[in-house]
């Protein structure tokens, strides 16, 4: 109650309250678009590194590969949440190399 009383006074936060909800319609789009590109990336992913050798003290190792799709989903999300990327990043280089 006390909440539409507050917004029936003040036209600027209802402003704002309906530009949040409106910016939430645009979300399952935005949600789309990086599953979409989080599909794309792991399975160029898989095909790049999927033969690196796995070894436990790199960052490329049983539980974080690009061998399957799901672990190469994990890898980019851990990556683009900034969990140890540059770790991942030369250890994907280096094992090219080899």
């Amino acid at each position: 109650m006390r909440l539409v009383k507050l917004l029936n006074r003040g036209e600027h936060l209802r402003t704002l309250l309906w530009t949040f909800i409106k910016s939430f319609q645009a979300l399952p789009y935005v949600a789309l678009l990086i599953l979409m590109l989080f599909f794309i990336y792991a399975v160029i992913g898989m095909q790049m590194f999927g033969k690196i050798r796995l070894d436990a003290s790199t960052q490329i190792n049983r539980n974080n590969n690009f061998r399957t799709f799901f672990s190469a989903s994990l890898v980019l999300f851990r990556s683009a949440t900034g969990e140890a990327w540059q770790e991942i990043l030369l250890d994907c280089v280096n094992g090219m190399e080899t």
